[in-house]
């Protein structure tokens, strides 16, 4: 369950907790299409995580958003 509410989170203050993470590697190519978007359409679905800063849901939005530079992303809270 999310929290529904939509807030900007600081991109540094995200962990990965890459050893429990079901994909072990991200798709370069997929990153860099996503990135494409993001500059061209925005960020439509927020990443998911939880109120600790562990990431539960996006980390390829989350990976094209830190290639393009991002400070922050829009989250929102896994409940």
């Amino acid at each position: 369950m999310t929290s529904g509410i939509f807030k900007s989170y600081p991109i540094a203050s995200i962990n990965v907790d890459r050893e429990n993470r079901q994909r072990k590697e991200l798709n370069e190519a997929a990153v860099r299409s996503l990135a494409t978007s993001l500059t061209t359409i925005g960020q439509i679905n927020p990443i998911v995580i939880e109120r600790s800063g562990n990431l539960r849901a996006g980390e390829t939005r989350l990976a094209a958003a830190k290639l393009l530079g991002w400070d922050s992303i829009m989250v929102q809270f896994a409940e």
